[in-house]
């Protein structure tokens, strides 16, 4: 019987309310986290942010109202680890334009801590280091995550910088492998994207994607990574959208904003806008693919970065789309 099963073969957790009302916290006896307040209990217990988690039910935070706090602060990060299990967390929200913003605001620690996890529909209205899923990712392994809903927005009001779609900021020796986002990500600031907005780690694996609004920010802003920084590293990566500078900007790119750090195998839809590219001028920083001409290109796993994939097991093509993570398509 699997650890998240009741004696009758139910969800052991459904009805808890604390974060450690089931399980020991450890890697071989994980809390099971099954109801939006748990979550919310979790994130409000920073005695609970060095234990092992794994999340065993999709979770909607929306249905407790107003805003909801991250787990992880700038003080005081999430050292712990989380199972995602293959799991959604729906509509996670935050309007009040603090900094650290994100479902996790703060992780720090060595080892996987992240993985198999996504969030929909998530509001983040952030100040510096906010992103859907992590605001400041400053070390540790995420594995297959991804951000994504017509309602998943990342912005600021006050023009803060490093914000991601995905992940605010990077420090390293994170490592980012498997993820994407499709969420819109606007505001103004210096780096800023719609994966990861500033980044000194690892990412490999991935892409951006939304064909409806264009990333918007100040300075160093991109679809993918608006500034890799030296000793960041970014690897078999695609990004298909639209990039807006605002007036006064630099180094805008359909790809990598500003490129110190290394970046191979990695690809943009050449046939996107991008706008107001400013006095640093329009980067290139990858490999231009006219979707225009091929629009299927970066639906098929034999072309390039898909093909360094792994398909089958982490991947799963889509007919006529984008490749998504084989755990978001249970029960198609």
């Amino acid at each position: 019987m699997p650890a998240d099963a009741g004696a009758d073969g139910g969800c052991a957790a459904c009805s808890a309310t604390r974060y450690d009302e089931v399980g020991g916290g450890t890697i071989e006896d994980p809390y099971l986290i099954a109801t939006p307040e748990q979550w919310i209990d979790l994130a409000n217990s920073p005695a609970g942010w060095a234990s092992q988690y794994r999340v065993v039910q999709d979770i909607d935070l929306g249905t407790i109202p107003g805003d909801h706090p991250s787990v992880g602060s700038e003080t005081m990060p999430f050292t712990g680890g989380v199972d995602g299990n293959g799991k959604i967390i729906r509509r996670y929200r935050t309007t009040t334009g603090a900094s650290y913003s994100g479902l996790f605001g703060h992780v720090a620690t060595i080892g996987p801590v992240i993985r198999d996890l996504a969030v929909m529909d998530a509001e983040v209205t952030g100040g510096v280091r906010s992103g859907a899923l992590i605001g400041f990712l400053a070390g540790g392994t995420v594995l297959q995550v991804a951000s994504f809903g017509a309602a998943c927005h990342v912005t600021s009001s006050a023009g803060a910088n490093h914000r991601g779609g995905l992940i605010g900021e990077t420090a390293s020796p994170a490592i980012v492998v498997n993820a994407f986002s499709t969420c819109r990500v606007s505001g103004r600031g210096f780096g800023v994207a719609g994966l990861v907005g500033h980044h000194a780690g690892t990412l490999t694996n991935g892409y951006y994607q939304n064909a409806t609004f264009p990333v918007t920010a100040t300075s160093r802003v991109a679809g993918l990574v608006g500034w890799n920084v030296a000793g960041g590293s970014v690897t078999n990566t695609f990004t298909v959208a639209s990039v807006d500078g605002n007036t006064v900007n630099d180094d805008v790119s359909l790809h990598v904003g500003t490129a110190d750090g290394a970046a191979g195998n990695s690809f943009f839809d050449s046939s996107r806008a991008v706008m107001n590219g400013g006095t640093g001028g329009i980067r290139v920083n990858g490999t231009p693919i006219d979707l225009f001409d091929n629009p299927g290109y970066f639906f098929s796993r034999a072309n390039a970065p898909l093909d360094a994939w792994a398909f089958g097991t982490v991947w799963v093509e889509v007919s006529g789309d984008y490749p998504t993570l084989s755990f978001l398509l249970r029960g198609s």
